[in-house]
This record gives structure tokens, C-alpha cells and sequence, in this order.
């Protein structure tokens, strides 16, 4: 589920967990959804953090741009 507002919205799939959409402000001039479970674990935090990192280029080698 996404939306356009800025706060968060919830939603339950089908005879899964129920899932919340936060708006993140990634940059200045860009927000982006953000679907992940309502009981989000430390664990699950984590491992999402570390996936984030993975994601991410240097801006100093390529202007921040994938």
C-alpha cells in the first residue's frame, strides 16, 4: 500500500502480518514509501539497515547517482 500523505497508514494482507506505509524523507526533495510490518523486531530493523547499506554509493566517487 502506498501513499501520497504524510503520515503513516496501515493495511493487513491477506492472512498476513499487518503492514504499516511510513512516508520517508530520504533527501531534501525526495520522499519515498516505506512498507514494513507493524511489529517490526530490532532484528528485522537491522537487517533492513544492513540491506540499506548495501544499496547505497559513495557520493564522493560518483555524485550520488546509481
Amino acid at each position: 500500500m502506498t501513499t501520497d500523505a504524510p503520515d503513516s497508514s496501515t493495511e493487513k494482507s491477506s492472512g498476513g502480518p499487518k503492514l504499516v506505509t511510513h512516508q520517508f524523507p530520504i533527501r531534501k526533495d525526495l520522499t519515498v514509501p516505506v512498507t514494513l510490518p507493524v511489529a517490526l523486531t530490532l532484528v528485522d530493523a537491522q537487517r533492513l539497515a544492513a540491506f540499506a547499506m548495501g544499496l547505497a554509493f559513495d557520493d564522493e566517487t560518483d555524485g550520488g547517482t546509481r
